[in-house]
């Protein structure tokens, strides 16, 4: 799976966890995307533009459970703030910063029906999932359960009328060294950080 547009973020504090310590630096990453998200591309060989306007696009996992796809940066920018309100109110705090997440987040190219590749070129963005996984360990959960997905692009334009496409993407699992408090039984990412 793609990072879908993450940033690393390196913000000086001082004393919003303890307000004894003079100042500290929190170090992170802030995903623009909920996951799963896949970076997708679209080559264009058919002589003239390839609208995608008739195209539907559909997502199913491993068990054969449907996916909404995230088709607008408005919905996008709308389930990051949902997400990160949540999970890091120090982030969704600093007015500024959000900002600029939210237009960085305006800025990701989306796959939707609304793209058009001219003749001879490559689209390249971002094919996001509207999953239930609002926390680590949700998302951790669901993905346990999923072997890979299916995308299924649907009334793609060609030169000769339309087709359908199928793409079979199998999950890929990394082995991860995480660093952990001490005295934590059963290690997961969603309590330790994952060591660099």
């Amino acid at each position: 799976m793609a990072r879908a547009g993450s940033i690393d973020l390196g913000a000086e504090r001082r004393g919003e966890q303890d307000p004894s310590v003079p100042g500290f630096r929190t170090l992170g990453v802030v995903e623009l995307a909920p996951l799963p998200a896949f970076f997708v591309g679209i080559s264009n060989h058919t002589g003239s533009t390839l609208s995608l306007s008739g195209m539907k696009i559909e997502v199913e996992d491993s068990a054969h459970r449907p996916y909404s796809v995230i088709l607008n940066a408005e919905i996008l920018r709308r389930r990051f703030f949902g997400d990160v309100t949540g999970a890091n109110p120090f982030l969704a705090g600093n007015r500024a910063l959000m900002d600029e997440l939210m237009q960085q987040i305006s800025n990701l190219p989306i796959l939707n029906p609304g793209v058009a590749v001219p003749s001879g070129d490559v689209w390249r963005g971002f094919l996001a999932l509207d999953i239930d996984a609002r926390t680590p360990k949700e998302y951790y959960s669901l993905m346990k359960s999923i072997r890979g997905f299916t995308v299924r692009l649907k009334d793609v334009p060609t030169g000769a009328g339309s087709s359908d496409f199928s793409f079979e993407l199998d999950k890929a699992e990394k082995a991860v060294t995480l660093n952990c408090p001490g005295g934590l039984r059963d290690p997961s990412p969603e309590q330790c950080a994952v060591a660099r």
